[in-house]
């Protein structure tokens, strides 16, 4: 498989917490950049939909990013996920680039549906 990606992804193994409408899901992800991240958990997410989440780096470090689930593969049993993010704010990119931001203690997303735009 060829890699596409323009920007290098840091991989940093973290599980975290998605909250998705009302419900809270323990997923993990594999890798992050500017652009996207790769997640993985056990529930499905819904397609074809943008979303706005917020991702806690660090209890100093949160992100907010418009998102689209990319592509969706399951590996053993497993639902991963390409998650692209369509709208990010700089000081938010700043945060993942200085690379201070990555915390020992757990990450959390959290998830809005129906963002228009």
């Amino acid at each position: 498989m060829q890699e596409r990606r323009k920007l290098t992804r840091w991989r940093i193994n973290k599980r975290v917490l998605l909250k998705l409408e009302q419900k809270e899901l323990f997923c993990q992800i594999k890798d992050i950049n500017c652009t996207g991240a790769q997640v993985t958990l056990n529930t499905k997410l819904p397609q074809d939909v943008n979303f706005r989440l917020s991702l806690r780096l660090s209890e100093n470090h949160t992100i907010v990013a418009k998102v689209w689930a990319s592509w969706h593969k399951v590996i053993n049993g497993s639902n991963h996920y390409g998650l692209y993010f369509s709208e990010i704010k700089d000081a938010d990119k700043d945060k993942m680039i200085q690379g201070k931001c990555w915390s020992q203690k757990l990450l959390v997303l959290t998830e809005r549906r129906g963002v228009k735009g």
